[in-house]
């Protein structure tokens, strides 16, 4: 994902929750990222159950929202049909990423 946004030639900082440093409550800290943030990315490889809280938590406020998942994995019916790019490694994440950040970025540019 990193590789994603810096391949993609536009101002993307992709923040990892597992590599901010500091003593925080994570749930609150997620919530604040997302609020600071203009896209999120989501991936549900592995169907974890706080990235559906927090796909809720970012379409609510009205984020632009991508969501990925590892090939094969099978998504809950809440948003099985949203648009998803499917995987199977990841090179083939980042070639899908680039053009789709670079279609959140203009939609968010042209909105301005």
């Amino acid at each position: 994902m990193k590789r994603a946004a810096t391949a993609s030639r536009f101002l993307f900082a992709v923040t990892k929750m597992n590599e901010l440093e500091g003593d925080y409550d994570i749930p609150e800290r997620i919530m604040e990222e997302i609020d600071k943030a203009h896209i999120v990315l989501a991936d549900f490889t592995l169907n974890p159950a706080n990235v559906y809280f927090e796909l809720g938590y970012a379409r609510g406020k009205g984020k632009r929202v991508i969501q990925t998942a590892r090939k094969n994995t099978v998504l809950e019916f809440d948003i099985r049909n949203q648009r998803t790019i499917f995987y199977r490694n990841a090179t083939e994440l980042e070639r899908a990423l680039i053009p789709a950040l670079k279609e959140a970025y203009a939609e968010l540019t042209a909105m301005e």
